[in-house]
C-alpha cells in the first residue's frame, strides 16, 4: 500500500521483518495516529506472552470498531514512539450504538 506519505510494505506471515518508512516529516505528521496490522492468527495470550518476553510495554487490550467491524486488537509503541495496533478477526458487525 502505498500514498503520498506512508509506504508499508507487506510481507507474508513467514516473513521476519517488516518494514514500515514514514515519508511525511515528523511524528503525527499528515493525520497518522497509528499504524493497524491485522493478525490471523491472532492468538491473544500467545501474542502478549511473546510481546512481554520482548520486553514490549503492552497497552489497552480490547474489543475495538475498525475497517471490518468489531475485534480484539492489542496497542503497543514501537521503539521510534509509533503506536501500532495489533488487530485479530473482526466480527463484520456495525460499530457498537
Amino acid at each position: 500500500m502505498r500514498d503520498d506519505r506512508v509506504l508499508v510494505e507487506r510481507l507474508d506471515a513467514q516473513a521476519q521483518v517488516v518494514q514500515v518508512a514514514a515519508l511525511a516529516a515528523g511524528r503525527g505528521a499528515a493525520g497518522l495516529d497509528h499504524l493497524c496490522l491485522r493478525v490471523e492468527p491472532f492468538d491473544q495470550d500467545a501474542i502478549v506472552a511473546h510481546l512481554k518476553r520482548h520486553g514490549v510495554a503492552i497497552g489497552d487490550i480490547r474489543r475495538r470498531y475498525g475497517a471490518e467491524g468489531n475485534g480484539i486488537s492489542i496497542y503497543v509503541t514501537d521503539p521510534e514512539g509509533n503506536t501500532v495496533e495489533l488487530k485479530g478477526p473482526s466480527d463484520g458487525q456495525p460499530p457498537p450504538a
